[in-house]
């Protein structure tokens, strides 16, 4: 669903470009159309919530892309980040993935991942993330709110998983002498 919009976003903004073009990513030869199409969706699914939330959201896809492989949908309701920010409205990390549906995938084993290898590649390079938020015109002092914060989302990310070991990991759990 999200690649036949972009398509059509990029159709839009470049009508005299060719369909091919725009499939193959040639309509400039760089990606800055995709990229601003991603800064566009971000906006459109950020720009609603509450700055607290706004950051919650973002460190849950960080914590998906840094992962790599499919993460439970149950480990993100264990993030530290989810807790300790959640406001008044009861922000989940349910609540999280449904704003974030047009960028995050459910598979039917409660699996989390990102579909598009086009929004990870944007989404983790400061130069192409930042470029598009200022061609959306975006404050520089609200951008951070909505991209990737390379050490504070994995110093995140290592705090979480050192959590999850020191609660999981038993000593000895055959009883091996």
């Amino acid at each position: 669903f999200i690649w036949a919009k972009l398509v059509a976003e990029l159709v839009k903004l470049k009508p005299n470009a060719s369909i091919q073009d725009i499939l193959d990513g040639n309509a400039h030869g760089r990606t800055d159309d995709v990229d601003f199409m991603y800064g566009k969706i971000l906006l459109e699914t950020l720009g609603q919530l509450p700055v607290q939330n706004r950051l919650n959201a973002r460190r849950i896809l960080s914590t998906i892309l840094l992962a790599k492989d499919p993460l439970h949908f149950s480990l993100l309701e264990q993030l530290p980040v989810i807790n300790s920010i959640a406001d008044e409205s009861h922000w989940s990390a349910k609540n999280t993935i449904s704003e974030l549906s047009s960028l995050i995938a459910l598979d039917e084993n409660m699996c989390l991942r990102i579909p598009h290898k086009s929004f990870a590649d944007f989404f983790l390079d400061p130069d192409r993330s930042l470029t598009a938020m200022d061609r959306l015109e975006v404050p520089a002092q609200e951008q951070h709110t909505y991209l990737f914060n390379r050490e504070g989302d994995l110093a995140s990310l290592a705090v979480f998983c050192l959590q999850l070991m020191v609660g999981s990991l038993k000593f000895n759990v055959y009883g091996i002498p």
